[in-house]
């Protein structure tokens, strides 16, 4: 069996499990085994099991309980033990999400499994699977595989090519009761969420990231408005990040988010390997910057070398006159 962790974000599910899902597709045209989305928390609806059976899962394994709802590790932990006791599966996929970094390892040491973080694909070759990951910035790519099962192997966001839906398929909900850690360690006390009300860059078309070029935390501005008229995702370098200009959730690169919109344009951006790192596979990629040596131009599908404060309200402006007449028609 390939089981694949799902999640969900205020009732719905991430794209990423869908992504999951589509690799998991892939996997079982080599090694024949079904495929089953573990659902934790909410008890399986019949909407889980049409969206979850049309992107490829065969059967839902639903371990409904209130205190999966929210993520916690030590239970989360036990699930899986306890999923591994009533059923076998030889691959488990996880997303690099906040909370799946985490379970991805700790789950892999309680099962005594094989383990390979951050990867983008899988490869077989004579039965044999390989998880393929970005090693040393993305300079280059590492092939690993196991000799033990089952294999945990996390995958980083928009990363694994979605596949068409498979009309009318229905998952099988498999339903197995959960006994919460009866003395737990560690105790959540509350989930706070964050005031940001910028759209979410792992799910956006469009993403229009700033760096240290723009000088000022107050200069952020003029990426969130063309943002905003563009109705993309605001990103940033690590450089203002860690300078405390934006939230680190913006953060685009090997130590942020991989991200693979359809646009992505860099205002001020050098292109340090790091950042180049968590979107270079955006299908456009435009780049703003006043050095014509910047290291960003070499993956730049258009490269503008200018002052960004000039380019940037002319550019906003003219999208202005773009995307209304788009919403006209």
């Amino acid at each position: 069996m390939i089981l694949v962790l799902t999640e969900k974000k205020e009732g719905k599910f991430l794209k990423l499990t869908r992504e999951l899902l589509s690799e998991a597709r892939r996997l079982k045209d080599h090694i024949k085994e079904e495929i089953a989305a573990f659902l934790p928390g909410p008890v399986a609806t019949h909407e889980d099991q049409e969206q979850l059976g049309e992107w490829g899962a065969d059967k839902i394994i639903n371990a409904a309980s209130p205190v999966l709802e929210k993520y916690d590790s030590e239970n989360f932990v036990k699930l899986f033990q306890d999923c591994a006791d009533k059923h076998s599966f030889s691959v488990v996929f996880l997303g690099s999400t906040t909370y799946g970094k985490e379970l991805s390892g700790m789950i892999s040491t309680s099962l005594k499994a094989g383990y390979a973080a951050d990867c983008m694909s899988l490869s077989v070759e004579n039965g044999k699977i390989s998880a393929i990951r970005a090693v040393y910035s993305g300079k280059i790519h590492a092939a690993v595989s196991v000799i033990t099962t089952p294999f945990i192997v996390s995958f980083r966001p928009n990363m694994c090519k979605v596949e068409e839906l498979i009309p009318g398929k229905r998952a099988e909900i498999v339903s197995f009761d959960f006994q919460p850690v009866s003395s737990k360690k560690i105790k959540v006390i509350e989930m706070i969420k964050s005031q940001d009300q910028l759209a979410d860059l792992s799910d956006s078309r469009i993403i229009i990231s700033g760096g240290r070029g723009l000088k000022t935390p107050e200069n952020f501005r003029l990426i969130e408005d063309l943002a905003k008229v563009m109705g993309g995702a605001v990103g940033a370098s690590r450089m203002v990040v860690d300078a405390g200009w934006i939230e680190h959730q913006h953060q685009v690169g090997q130590t942020g988010k991989t991200v693979n919109p359809d646009l992505y344009i860099a205002c001020g951006i050098s292109g340090a390997v790091q950042h180049l790192a968590g979107m270079s596979s955006a299908k456009c990629i435009v780049a703003i910057n006043n050095d014509p040596e910047a290291s960003i131009f070499k993956v730049a599908t258009y490269g503008i070398v200018g002052d960004l404060f000039v380019i940037l309200p002319l550019l906003t402006k003219e999208m202005q006159t773009v995307f209304s007449e788009k919403t006209a028609v």
